[in-house]
């Protein structure tokens, strides 16, 4: 069978696996039973690339290495081209605004369809914002778009993506048991009282993921519960800034920086309560991630988030860049363990319902057989014009 399947080049520019590399990785295990497989793609440069390939290749999925000279490098389009060629790919998927400007191009020269994925936005840096705005033009050229969230779909209709060529598939998570098991205790590992009420935190440190506001709804909640700890995973550009900013505010020891960690799907189940800050989010992995792991959240209504954040039922939600009232929402869920324990309950519900990586698939393989049409549709229309 594995003769029959038609090879789809994911592309993915990025330097570690967050969660939209989790999202091409898990939707690669489900896709062989619908006609497809994936061919994992990433850009080397500098310190991008190789971990995304690494666990792409561990998972036994063929790669595809892209060299890369600098940021705004259009040379690797033509490789990735005479690779599609070789490798008899069938159609590029985009993940990000670098890869789908490549990956149009790319796309053109060998006469395969184009699909753009949009996860969101981050506006991080000048390149980042380059690149954004080329994508906005680059996605009104794709066969289909597709929109992790109704709320990112809108996005990019206004954007100027046609409705009729938008798609809606939403992240999914692995479900292989509910609260999965870590061989590290978190807690210990970072010095914390063994039963203390925990704040986790899991995403990039940059400006967009308001982790600033947490800080200082920090800062509020330890005011309250002088038990209270807060822990965040990841790292990124606001690292040196958010630090400053915790010993400005008297939370060393109270609030903590553990890192990248690509273990965070498991630890979120020691945790009480996962906080999400955001100003602009898609449709965020950790949400999922979350309730697979039993955890209730605290989260701010942007984007995607209200369309499987349930206030009341499966977490609380609260405004952007107000640190009062993400305090209050912390405070209150810390206050009632037997109400965290059903809103956990209730999350991880919802995720076996609507965001397995099962019915991602099926939903993405739709997609790819209409690009193929699409495609195969343009070239009889040019025939008949010559």
């Amino acid at each position: 069978m594995s003769g029959a399947l038609i090879p789809v080049l994911e592309l993915r520019a990025t330097a570690f696996v967050g969660g939209p590399e989790r999202q091409i990785l898990g939707q690669a295990r489900e896709l062989p039973a619908h006609g497809f497989r994936t061919v994992v793609g990433s850009f080397l440069q500098g310190r991008e690339g190789a971990a995304f390939l690494a666990e792409a290749s561990g998972q036994g999925l063929e790669t595809l290495p892209v060299a890369c000279r600098e940021a705004l490098d259009l040379s690797p389009a033509g490789r990735i081209a005479a690779e599609v060629g070789e490798r008899g790919i069938g159609l590029i998927c985009a993940h990000d605004p670098k890869a789908s400007l490549l990956a149009y191009l790319a796309a053109r020269q060998a006469g395969v369809p184009f699909v753009a994925w949009s996860h969101g936005r981050t506006r991080e840096t000048w390149r980042v914002r380059l690149y954004e705005a080329v994508h906005r033009r680059v996605m009104r050229r794709a066969h289909l778009v597709v929109a992790v969230s109704q709320a990112e779909a809108d996005r990019c209709e206004r954007a100027g993506v046609r409705r009729e060529r938008l798609r809606v598939i939403p992240n999914a998570v692995e479900i292989s048991g509910l609260r999965p098991e870590s061989g590290v205790d978190l807690r210990a590992e970072l010095g914390l009282p063994p039963r203390c009420p925990l704040v986790l935190t899991v995403g990039r440190l940059s400006a967009e993921k308001g982790h600033r506001y947490l800080v200082e709804a920090a800062r509020l909640v330890v005011e309250q519960r002088r038990d209270a700890h807060f822990v965040a995973l990841g790292d990124g550009r606001e690292r040196r800034r958010l630090g400053e900013q915790v010993r400005r505010l008297g939370l060393n020891g109270r609030f903590l920086f553990a890192g990248f960690r690509s273990d965070a799907p498991q630890l979120m189940a020691q945790a009480d309560v996962l906080a999400l800050a955001s100003l602009t989010e898609g449709l965020p992995s950790v949400l999922l991630e979350a309730f697979a792991a039993g955890l209730p959240v605290v989260a701010t209504a942007v984007g995607g988030v209200p369309e499987v954040v349930r206030h009341g039922e499966n977490g609380w939600l609260v405004s952007p860049r107000d640190p009062s009232g993400l305090a209050a929402a912390l405070i209150e869920s810390l206050s009632d363990r037997d109400e965290l324990v059903r809103r956990g309950q209730a999350g991880g519900a919802l995720v076996r319902q609507r965001h397995t990586f099962a019915a991602q698939a099926a939903q993405a393989a739709q997609v790819f057989r209409e690009a193929l049409s699409m495609k195969q549709a343009e070239g009889c229309r040019q025939l008949g014009r010559n």
